[in-house]
């Protein structure tokens, strides 16, 4: 029994300085990656948004903001500061809310776009942040502390994985190269992606999809409203543009769209810009995905965000 007992304090130990080395490597590791880790651009974001002076405009949503909203074309028309926070869908929608109302302040002008039903976020990315970004812990939300602990647990033996299986992050990228689009350093001081502007587009879209007729998004506009009040109680406006999609993808998915916009305008606490099909481009003005609109339909998209917003912004 006594040696039974010493083997699995053995054992114990043993596993212990396992986990620990491995964290040690993790945190070396991550420390050379955050160079050039896209999501690591979270850091210079909020960087520069807490250091604006209100009114200012920011910018909330996935990455279809990223690649397909100006920051900087709002900030040299309306003549005020603007901050593009889009990252990823993977961010979920009550993160990107979350991890923007700290920085709301008297006058600032609000637009959220989120991807079409966007919902939770993926754990993994999300811890991961938190990590990277302290303030980050106080933007996360989850089910019941037993899917918080499932969910830490989980992130550890995937960062463990990643470590060890996964190779380095590139560090020799710059945005006037040819051939990398997500690394830290490619966007603007404004937010906004400029990297994929000089590349080769794939030949393929991705992420084209059919979402269900049924689909409905009602916690994703009771989560819209709570935050809206909390936006327009700091004495903030807030306004709502749907995302650029190809018009192939709008067409497929119209009646859901459309839908879905009639019940934001029926439900939503807040002004809603446009339309899905205002804000449909040609496929040909699209990069990577369906999300991600090249330098020209960012350029129209946010023109389209320009005259609405002027005639919003004058009532």
């Amino acid at each position: 029994m006594k040696k039974f007992s010493k083997n699995i304090l053995l054992l114990l130990i043993l596993l212990g300085t396992v986990v620990f080395l491995a964290n040690q490597y993790m945190f070396f590791k991550r420390k050379e990656d955050l160079k050039e880790n896209t999501w690591a651009a979270i850091i210079d974001k909020h960087t520069r948004l807490d250091s604006l002076p209100s009114p200012k405009i920011v910018l909330v949503g996935g990455s279809n903001i990223m690649f397909g909203l100006s920051a900087k074309m709002l900030e040299d028309t309306f003549n005020i500061p603007a901050q593009n926070l889009g990252l990823g869908g993977a961010l979920g929608l009550k993160f990107m809310l979350n991890e923007t109302l700290p920085s709301v302040k008297k006058g600032d002008i609000i637009i959220v776009s989120t991807e079409y039903f966007l919902d939770k976020g993926d754990n993994n990315v999300l811890l991961f942040m938190s990590e990277i970004f302290p303030p980050a812990k106080n933007y996360l939300t989850f089910d019941s502390k037993i899917d918080e602990i499932r969910a830490k647990l989980l992130y550890k033996i995937f960062s463990i994985r990643n470590a060890f299986l996964l190779g380095d992050i590139k560090l020799d990228v710059n945005i006037d190269d040819t051939e990398n689009v997500y690394f830290r350093s490619a966007f603007n001081k404004q937010g906004d992606i400029m990297s994929h502007i000089n590349n080769v587009q794939p030949a393929f879209l991705k992420d084209k999809m059919i979402f269900e007729k049924s689909k409905n998004y009602e916690l994703g506009i009771e989560v819209l409203n709570d935050f809206a009040k909390k936006v327009q109680s700091k004495g903030a406006k807030i306004f709502f543009t749907f995302p650029a999609q190809p018009q192939s993808v709008y067409e497929a998915n119209k009646e859901v769209f459309d839908n879905l916009a009639a019940n934001m305008r029926q439900k939503g606490k807040f002004k809603t810009l446009d339309t899905p099909q205002k804000m449909a481009l040609p496929d040909s003005l699209f990069f990577d995905t369906v999300n991600h609109p090249k330098a020209k339909g960012r350029a129209i998209r946010t023109v389209r965000l320009i005259e609405s917003l002027k005639q919003n912004l004058s009532k």
